[in-house]
């Protein structure tokens, strides 16, 4: 009968690190979908809010745009990226769009507008 015989030196040291694995990996994985999240929302000022796309006038809901702390614990690692919070809520409008309308009223002596074709002239729309 034949057996063979091994001996691996350093074993604990290897087992210590096997039973770091999962804690490192999450760690790695959390600060990767953090920096993701900030690149998103980097993407979004310079791409959708700015430009052509959105001419920006006080800059308030470029700025309301930020990544959220990635939550630690559980089985999901979830990046988010908000905006168009508080004082920049009309973001929304711009994104979406509005079926409500809202009353215009002319600073200058009149406004005007073509509707059926026609040049029209009114003080409020």
């Amino acid at each position: 009968m034949a057996y063979l015989k091994m001996y691996l030196q350093g074993a604990e040291q290897l087992l210590e690190s096997l039973k770091n694995k999962p804690a490192r990996l999450q760690k790695m994985l959390l600060g990767r979908t953090q920096r993701l999240s900030e690149m998103l929302s980097s993407y979004v000022i310079a791409r959708n809010l700015s430009g052509q796309s959105l001419k920006v006038r006080t800059g308030v809901l470029r700025a309301s745009v930020h990544s959220l702390p990635v939550p630690t614990g559980g089985s999901r690692i979830t990046g988010t990226v908000r905006g168009a919070e508080g004082p920049a809520f009309y973001g929304v409008f711009h994104e979406f769009g509005s079926s409500a309308g809202y009353p215009i009223s002319a600073k200058e002596p009149a406004l005007s507008f073509v509707s059926g074709g026609k040049r029209r002239w009114a003080q409020k729309v």
